[in-house]
């Protein structure tokens, strides 16, 4: 036999503080409570000791603790609360209540379900209240059609079926498991095949409709170019579809029991929205079969202006809603909601910055206000001084500036500007702290070479070519022409330089890096870039160069 005594520290237990156990025969330690506390485990020579122990000594156990408070869960369900101990400073975790014909939308830190728990750490007394939501009905029929292409009327797949039975299963198309508590009603999205892929679910006064991506993407729900969509209704049939911006932005119609309905699906803004109505800007009906010779149109839905177009070539140019003629103190300014403008008489352009307008025209770049048919001129966000080894470059606010007090002007584009002084012009970037940067040392360059193609197991042309810019940003072309690319901005560390991608043919992409390693006038891919799948890996035997540049 052997003994133990329980030192608890402050706290007690159930039983004896010494007792007597048999050597070498495994035993359960006892838990001891403390008000106010959690307790830590059992010390033996001030390490924690495992709560099934085997006993080979006389041993002296002590207890540790950590401060606790308490937490209420309030479930909102019918059910008790439930008062929680939690250690001093984690998170208060539960297990995810349930109510019949509701989903669960989270914890709350307020009785109006205003303010959101994120599993922040808990430091004082809490109640937590449950959120709810009426779990969606999916459970339908549907039917409707598969859409893809990248211009033109492109192709589809007419009758199409699908249905979710009472346990929430989607068959037809893309089928899979819906996690009905994924829902959210805000956005329509929800989750399914054991949670890899998203769907769309949305509802009006007369139907519900089921939205799928072909690809079945996991990180976007209108992602690519070819999707199903579906209604719940006795009968649909395809009518036609039109289809641009490389097939991101497009215009399907059904008919629906009978009746016209029109569909507008934009992958880059991940918009999918039935029961739309197209006019033209004067004013007049439009459907699919009219887009072609269309020059102009204005989407709506539920009566709200979601997108404006004109006709520029083959292609919509979407407006910015400012197009128009407006009068001031530059004389009459025409906007024609695409970019450009007319300045009394003087081709210019223009870009839409937060509440205001920037008009460049001239080599000067003035921003004004509208309001009806009028415009007032303002100051921009440039005014200020700013300096950069000794020089002093000021800016008015209204396209006129100095650099090292001789008179010029300047266009801007944000913060970066480019000034004309005697003739000369320059482009610098305006720091918030009253300093300026000159242009990147890659500014306006183009390096090209090639890469290795993975999936054709081929060398292929690659060209790099940084914008004319204070920043290092630029696209990347990989391939024959301009079809594979990918917009990148960069960070020049030593010899170093990674390039991190913004946007690109394949959306997939984004977020993911290409190193360089420069060596005099060649950069080479570095083992480093995480740019890696079946067309587009860039391998370390891939290198770009620019005759002259040089660090």
């Amino acid at each position: 036999m052997v003994e133990f005594v329980f030192d608890t520290n402050g706290g007690t237990i159930d039983g004896e503080l010494t007792v007597s156990v048999n050597k070498n025969i495994e035993i359960t330690l006892p838990t001891p409570v403390k008000e106010g506390f959690v307790f830590k485990g059992w010390m033996v020579n001030e390490t924690v000791v495992s709560n099934n122990y085997v006993p080979t000594v006389d041993t002296v156990f002590v207890a540790k603790w950590s401060g606790s408070v308490n937490v209420t869960f309030v479930m909102n369900n019918g059910s008790e609360n439930v008062v929680l101990s939690v250690e001093t400073g984690t998170a208060a975790t539960i297990e995810k209540p349930v109510y019949e014909g509701y989903t669960f939308a989270g914890w709350f830190l307020d009785e109006a379900l205003s303010e959101a728990y994120n599993n922040e750490a808990i430091t004082e007394t809490t109640t937590l209240y449950a959120k709810w939501m009426l779990t969606p009905k999916f459970v339908d029929s549907y039917k409707g059609v598969e859409v893809w292409g990248s211009s033109g009327t492109g192709s589809k797949s007419d009758n199409k079926t699908a249905s979710i039975n009472e346990t929430f299963y989607l068959n037809g198309g893309k089928s899979g498991q819906i996690d009905a508590s994924s829902y959210n009603p805000l956005t329509g999205i929800f989750t399914y095949s054991s949670s890899n892929y998203l769907g769309l679910f949305i509802t009006n006064s007369n139907y519900k409709f089921l939205f799928l991506n072909y690809s079945q993407s996991s990180d976007d729900v209108i992602k690519g170019t070819d999707y199903y969509f579906y209604v719940n209704a006795t009968t649909t049939s395809f009518v036609t579809q039109y289809i641009w911006n490389s097939g991101c932005e497009r215009i399907v119609e059904l008919t629906v029991d009978g009746n016209p309905m029109l569909f507008y699906i934009n992958s880059n803004e991940n918009l999918f929205m039935p029961c739309v109505a197209i006019k033209t800007l004067l004013g007049e009906s439009l459907n699919t079969s009219d887009l072609a010779n269309a020059s102009s149109l204005v989407i709506t839905f539920e009566g709200n202006v979601i997108k404006q177009y004109a006709k520029e070539g083959s292609n919509f140019v979407e407006l910015d809603g400012f197009q128009g003629t407006y009068s001031g103190e530059l004389g009459t300014v025409t906007l024609d909601g695409a970019g450009t403008a007319i300045v009394d008489g003087v081709n210019g352009t223009y870009k839409v910055v937060d509440s205001v307008i920037e008009i460049t025209f001239n080599s000067i770049t003035k921003t004004v206000t509208v309001s009806d048919n009028a415009y007032t001129c303002v100051l921009d966000a440039t005014a200020g001084t700013y300096t950069y080894n000794g020089n002093v470059f000021v800016s008015t606010g209204d396209g006129n500036c100095t650099f090292n007090g001789v008179s010029g002007t300047y266009t801007k584009d944000g913060m970066n500007v480019t000034y004309t002084v005697s003739g000369n012009a320059s482009t610098i970037l305006l720091n918030s702290d009253g300093t300026y940067s000159e242009k990147s040392i890659f500014a306006g360059l183009t390096f090209t070479g090639s890469y290795y193609g993975e999936w054709d197991e081929y060398y292929n042309s690659l060209r790099v070519v940084f914008d004319d810019s204070t920043t290092i940003s630029g696209v990347i072309y990989s391939g024959s022409g301009t079809s594979y690319y990918f917009n990148f901005t960069g960070e020049l560390v030593g010899t170093t330089l990674t390039l991190t991608i913004t946007s690109a043919v394949d959306r997939g992409l984004v977020g993911k890096t290409v190193v360089f390693e420069i060596n005099g006038s060649t950069m080479t891919v570095s083992a480093d870039s995480t740019i890696n799948s079946n067309v587009y890996t860039f391998k370390n035997n891939g290198s770009v160069s620019c005759d002259g540049f040089s660090l």
